[in-house]
């Protein structure tokens, strides 16, 4: 960053970007996922590290020697925090976020300065809750006499379950890993036995530790979720919390389902299924304009039309077949697809004979599997009923039809 005048110029450092005010601390930091498009508005970067800290971050005389209002502000400031005890600046310091709320509540609440030094998580998440006018309502009243009890009702009062062992988890919580996400996925990942069973264990509960339990949790199988937080070094969780985030929103973004009852067993069948929903994303992005002709047979709540070329590579990737190859003549009014919800999910895809009527091609569960003769019935019946009737050939329809039931009765 360089100062020119009463501007503040952009430099780039390193691999980041950074920018600084007298207010304001921003750093910017490449997001090389595919995903960055969606969460960084087609640029490549992302927001770290933002914060307000006011005053508390003049520790030494500003340099400016102009009589301007920018240099009486950061005059004041550096006159306000001189007369900031050292003991108190130095806790706030400790802190990434929220720092004015710490200083707010280290002055106003007895006992908060013991607290902090005893279980510097705990007492930011009592602050974060602090209104913004000190001098009004009954949080500090509540505050000062909850935070003479034991630390298990004090995490109670800032949102965590009553429980010692909680209470022991957020005093493995560095200061500096105390921030607004940080915190609530741990208030929620504290409320499940399993998780709070798995960072009991930790000797220290980084923001690593936290981010990667939350973002892998739905992706891996407890032994290996266990070996990842216990075992995996805090350099090597903060460099495999963006891919799991990633292939979260991924996830979302495709519209595909999360297997839960099929959670992944090792590193390698993550990167390998991370790999598959990118190149799914890819072709998303080259296809999503492409809808297929509107269907003529109407669909129901539990037979489903295929509208377009993005959803028709969903389905593929959720089914495990090769629903996709069908997308040119899906594109041309050839074939019609349908997903089927129930009685089993499957992929029906329907063709008409040369008399103009339709019969069910084909009907597949995953995997390529047959469905049962619950399954077919009940699309034979949907089709009878809402199948319009065009020109002839009602005889050859028919027969098909009955072929196709036949062979998967």
């Amino acid at each position: 960053m360089q100062h020119v005048g009463s501007k503040f110029e952009l430099v780039f450092s390193g691999d980041a970007l950074e920018w600084s005010s007298p207010v304001a601390n921003i750093r910017l930091e490449p997001w090389p996922y595919v995903t960055a498009r969606q969460k960084l508005r087609a640029s490549g970067w992302e927001s770290c590290h933002v914060s307000l800290p006011r005053c508390l971050l003049r520790l030494r005389p500003p340099n400016f020697s102009s009589n301007s209002e920018l240099a009486r502000c950061q005059q004041a400031g550096w006159e306000y925090t001189r007369r900031i005890p050292e003991e108190v600046r130095a806790i706030v310091l400790r802190y990434r976020e929220n720092r004015w709320q710490v200083l707010k509540g280290l002055c106003y609440i007895p006992y908060g300065l013991r607290l902090a030094e005893a279980n510097p998580a705990l007492f930011w998440c009592l602050m974060e809750r602090l209104p913004s006018d000190v001098s009004q309502g009954t949080f500090l009243t509540e505050c000062a006499q909850i935070i003479k009890n034991p630390q298990a009702n004090v995490a109670e009062f800032a949102g965590f379950p009553n429980s010692p062992k909680v209470a022991r988890i957020l005093r493995k919580v560095p200061a500096w890993d105390a921030t607004p996400h940080t915190m609530s996925y741990l208030r929620t990942l504290l409320k499940e036995p399993a998780h709070l069973d798995l960072l009991s264990h930790l000797p220290l509960v980084t923001d690593a530790a936290i981010r990667l339990l939350w973002h892998a949790k739905s992706f891996l199988n407890a032994g290996l979720l266990r070996k990842l937080i216990i075992k995996m070094p805090p350099q090597a969780q903060r460099a495999t919390v963006p891919i799991f985030a990633d292939l979260f929103s991924l996830h979302h973004q495709l519209g595909i389902s999360i297997p839960v009852e099929t959670r992944f067993r090792g590193l390698r069948a993550v990167e390998e299924h991370y790999a598959s929903l990118q190149r799914l994303y890819a072709r998303k992005e080259a296809y999503a304009t492409v809808a297929f002709p509107p269907s003529p047979v109407p669909g129901t709540k539990t037979i489903v039309p295929i509208e377009d070329e993005h959803g028709l590579m969903v389905e593929s990737k959720v089914m495990q077949h090769c629903a996709e190859d069908y997308s040119g003549l899906a594109r041309d009014g050839r074939c019609y697809l349908y997903r089927v919800v129930a009685p089993q999910r499957a992929t029906l895809r329907l063709e008409r004979t040369a008399g103009g009527r339709w019969f069910v091609s084909e009907l597949k569960l995953k995997a390529n599997r047959e469905p049962s003769p619950e399954t077919w019935r009940a699309v034979q019946h949907w089709l009878y009923l809402q199948a319009p009737i065009e020109g002839k050939g009602e005889g050859e329809e028919s027969e098909r039809t009955n072929t196709n039931h036949d062979k998967h009765s």
